[in-house]
């Protein structure tokens, strides 16, 4: 008799560890569940997250300036000897000239309007001129010692997007 009180209580053992690791192995499935459902949400953000940045560079890059080219960069200013009769006259754009802003330009080649980097500067394409063909642009200038100072340079020039 004690074999067989020995051998239900070894069974009754083995049930409730067995009910124990079962109850275990459903908290631990729940558990791997919850991890899997959080990954899965994560991965998703991830993707969403990846495609707005995709779309923000995209905007950047095409706010980036392009490169135009090397141009033959000359000054003027608007005396008498860079303007001849159209001293006192506004640029073909209508503007006024001012140092710093105005450049002249082949429209041709760089529509009026249009905003240049020369050197780190932003220029703005606002007048033309009879020596102004080509890959050629005027940067305007004060007074006629600063463009005789400027002389003639070669620079790279950037269109501003």
């Amino acid at each position: 008799m004690q074999r067989k009180v020995m051998t239900m209580a070894v069974i009754l053992i083995a049930f409730i560890a067995l009910g124990y690791g079962y109850y275990q192995l459903q908290e631990v499935k729940a558990e791997l569940q919850e991890v899997n459902d959080n990954s899965i949400k994560a991965v998703e953000q991830l993707q969403e997250d990846i495609e707005a940045m995709k779309s923000e560079m995209d905007g950047i890059e095409s706010n980036l300036p392009t490169f135009a080219g090397v141009f033959s960069t000359t000054a003027y200013c608007k005396c008498e000897k860079c303007c001849g009769i159209w001293t006192d006259s506004p640029t073909k754009s209508g503007t006024i000239p001012q140092e710093g802003r105005t450049i002249a330009v082949d429209p041709d080649v760089i529509p009026l309007g249009t905003q240049v980097i020369i050197d780190g500067q932003i220029y703005t394409a606002e007048d033309t001129g009879s020596a102004v063909k080509g890959n050629v642009i005027d940067i305007y200038f004060n007074n006629h010692e600063e463009t005789e100072e400027y002389g003639r340079q070669d620079r790279e020039v950037w269109i501003c997007a």
